[in-house]
């Protein structure tokens, strides 16, 4: 501040610029960085707004149809691998470890619920960061992670599926072990269903946010994007 009002005097007219760039800069970062969890609906929609000025909406149009098609493809093909496969296997593969000090059931229940909780917390995280497209691709990771275990909880009792363990030993049918543990092994399909049903919503979801983000970046095409979409261009 010293520097500033020391340069103010000798030089007005150029200082007066400094600080209206400065100004201006600092209320682009403020904007790109800002964060508030306790926004209302209506402010976090007005906040989404303004966050589609000026960024680009073709390639993101191109990546939500991307996504609509594998997230679709999954849906109607149990066999049909997606480019989230392999982290939500990682993921899956870490929940049992993760829950493994909490005993046998939560250690084979710890993959699933990991499956699932990963996406949502993404997309907390994106939520909390401002980050409303990334938003958009944690719910269509949630939909096929939510698709893999629907095909999973239905192969409870046929035990068709291959099965893959990272650890040591014959690895065994988490579904089939959590099902029959509690007399459910009988509801297998119905269970799937409901797992299939939710990710069908959760695709939902992903395709209205997206399209919507994606028209509010084409309407505001003409003004000036914030610093982070400056950054990535640039």
């Amino acid at each position: 501040m010293g520097q500033l009002a020391c340069a103010s005097s000798r030089a007005p007219r150029a200082s007066a610029t400094s600080v209206r760039f400065e100004r201006g800069a600092s209320q682009a970062l403020t904007h790109a960085h800002y964060r508030d969890p306790d926004l209302t609906s209506s402010e976090r929609r007005e906040d989404a707004l303004e966050w589609c000025k000026g960024r680009n909406w073709s390639w993101r149009a191109f990546l939500l149809a991307y996504l609509a098609y594998v997230s679709v493809r999954a849906l109607s093909d149990d066999e049909y691998g997606t480019i989230f496969g392999g982290i939500t296997l990682v993921v899956h593969e870490a929940g049992h470890a993760v829950f493994g000090a909490f005993g046998e059931l939560l250690a084979v229940m710890g993959g699933s619920i990991m499956q699932l909780a990963i996406p949502l917390i993404v997309a907390m995280l994106f939520l909390r960061q401002r980050e409303y497209y990334g938003i958009v691709v944690a719910l269509a990771w949630l939909s096929t992670s939510s698709c893999n275990l629907a095909a999973y909880i239905g192969d409870a009792r046929s035990q068709d599926l291959p099965l893959v363990s990272m650890g040591s030993g014959d690895p065994i049918h988490d579904w089939h072990y959590i099902l029959g543990h509690f007399g459910l092994l009988g509801q297998d399909h119905a269970l799937a269903r409901l797992a299939r049903f939710a990710s069908f919503v959760s695709l939902l979801l992903a395709i209205v946010l997206g399209a919507w983000l994606c028209n509010a970046m084409r309407l505001s095409a003409g003004t000036t994007p914030p610093a982070d979409e400056e950054l990535l261009r640039g």
